[in-house]
């Protein structure tokens, strides 16, 4: 075994090390950067062995590597990275790593090499524009459907990916469609800003974290021009609308909305700053550094308006999102009855009676009456129970998460019918799957995220390893087995029929007097033994 190892370094996760010294119960080092040493009791088989004049040379696709090895992969990515080469090959795959500022490596000219390198057949450069090049292609030549994943944790640059795609294609396959004088390729870019504004928000690992997936499939006409564009949306973080978690904020769309406002609307909508709405205020975060709120609202305005949406219609959508800051203002006091049975009621009717004509309601009694009771129709007959503070807030927030998740269905039904120019030829699908997050405190929500990342993990280890080992198996190659980190436990744990988390949490809401310590209870009698 070599006398070079990679060994773990607490900064930089792995570090080349040369062996001192070693026996069947330790191993000693001393890393090769800054001539550190260390000891570990594990035998010098367990470790990676590295030969480091290997590490000289500049790899962009990772399986021309000799050795494949955590160590060795991370250190070529690094290396291109510092280098400002943010994109690195394994096979047709891209690893894209988030530089969190600017690089010069986009534009017209990079379009066209990279669409050059696909049709004289030469090798790509690793690079967003080169996967976008290559389904445009393999959508000329083998006149098939193409689909792009884009997956990653959150900040992972997932967004910027997707846009960068979408500015590729646009690009590159101009049209002559428009409405009203825009051109579908303008249309479909400016979907994005429209989207991120209700839909993305700040969380504590990213500042434009997107809190809903998206499927987009940009149509294209037999002779291979841009001819529209269907978005599918779906698990739209409807929780982040009434609470966050400290440091994190609400939507983007509302802190855009109380600084870009006129000075006509923010009087029509009786708006106060964020910082007296209790659905922004909750978390103490009201700025994103170096965000221009008013630019942002602008640019919204603008996209709405070359996505059609007409001056009322855009009216209207503000108009019910200031109801949404109103509705969350309302707070609640006990109310006992004669007969001791406690209730609650408004105790800030003022706000109730802002939000009540912003979304159009006929009456304000009508609507307190609506959070405070629970009502009850049996047999024609219909009964009011009054309701705790507690509960009553709670329907006021369930209202509010319908509500808002209402706009964002309109929104991208309004947006679709947009940039739909009639049945397509084929089409490019573009998959912008929401990051993986843990917080403090984690909705069902956070936990359905999560988990479309561990299937879709599941899906790239079945791609990947088990269908690449199966190709070797069937043309008689030789080929060691591959050991990876197969999640197909984690999702069982998540999704197994019978018995697993969603199925018992089924089974909690179905059941008389089901909880959230009867479902623990159950979880953890069911699962202690799992590893």
């Amino acid at each position: 075994m070599s006398s070079y190892i990679w060994a773990p370094h607490q900064e930089n996760s792995w570090e080349v090390a040369q062996v001192l010294s070693h026996d069947i119960h330790s191993t000693s080092i001393k890393y090769i950067n800054d001539n550190t040493t260390r000891k570990f009791t594990i035998p010098m088989t367990g470790f990676d062995g590295v030969d480091p004049e290997t590490l000289k040379d500049d790899v962009d696709n990772l399986v021309n590597l000799d050795i494949f090895n955590e160590g060795t992969i991370l250190h070529h990515v690094k290396k291109r990275f510092i280098k400002d080469n943010i994109y690195t090959y394994v096979g047709n795959i891209l690893i894209a790593v988030n530089p969190y500022k600017n690089v010069d490596i986009y534009g017209v000219d990079v379009m066209e090499r990279c669409l050059s390198a696909y049709k004289n057949n030469t090798s790509p450069s690793p690079h967003v524009y080169s996967i976008a090049a290559q389904s445009l292609i393999l959508l000329k030549n083998d006149n098939r459907d193409q689909s792009i994943l884009i997956s990653g944790e959150s900040g992972a640059g997932k967004t910027e990916a997707t846009k960068k795609i979408l500015q590729f294609l646009s690009s590159v396959s101009s049209s002559t469609s428009s409405r009203a004088g825009i051109s579908v390729e303008r249309q479909i870019l400016d979907s994005n800003p429209l989207l991120e504004s209700f839909g993305n928000a700040k969380t504590l690992r990213n500042n434009n974290s997107s809190r809903f997936g998206k499927y987009m499939q940009i149509n294209f006409t037999k002779k291979h021009d841009i001819k529209g564009c269907n978005i599918t949306c779906y698990l739209l973080e409807k929780t982040r609308v009434v609470r966050q978690g400290s440091g994190e904020r609400n939507y983007h769309v509302f802190y855009m909305l109380l600084a870009g406002a006129s000075v006509e609307m923010r009087k029509e909508f009786s708006l106060k700053p964020a910082d007296q709405c209790y659905y922004l205020n909750q978390s103490k975060c009201m700025d994103i550094p170096n965000r221009n709120e008013v630019k942002e609202y602008e640019e919204l305005v603008n996209a709405m308006k070359n996505l059609t949406f007409h001056k009322d219609m855009q009216h209207k959508i503000f108009q019910i999102l200031s109801g949404i800051l109103h509705l969350g203002n309302v707070q609640f006091a006990p109310l006992h009855d004669s007969g001791g049975v406690e209730g609650s009621h408004v105790k800030n009717k003022s706000d109730l009676k802002i939000a009540s004509h912003l979304f159009g309601f006929n009456s304000v009694e009508h609507f307190e009456r609506a959070m405070c009771f629970k009502e009850r129709t049996i047999a024609g007959e219909t009964s009011y129970t009054p309701i705790d503070i507690k509960m009553a807030a709670d329907q006021r927030d369930a209202l509010t998460k319908f509500i808002y998740g209402k706009i964002f269905d309109i929104l991208v039904y309004h947006v679709n019918g947009a940039l739909y120019r009639g049945k397509p030829g084929h089409n490019i699908g573009i998959l912008d799957i929401f990051g993986f997050e843990v917080f403090l405190i984690n909705s069902f929500e956070q936990l359905c995220i999560n988990y479309c990342n561990e299937r879709l993990q599941t899906f790239f280890n079945e791609i990947i390893f088990e269908g690449e080992m199966k190709v070797y198996e069937s043309e008689g190659i030789a080929c060691d087995s591959i050991t990876f980190a197969d999640n197909k436990g984690c999702v069982r744990l998540i999704d197994l029929k019978g018995a697993s988390i969603f199925s018992f949490l089924d089974e909690e809401i179905l059941v008389p007097k089901g909880s959230e310590e009867k479902l623990i209870k159950k979880l953890h009698h069911v699962f202690e033994e799992t590893p």
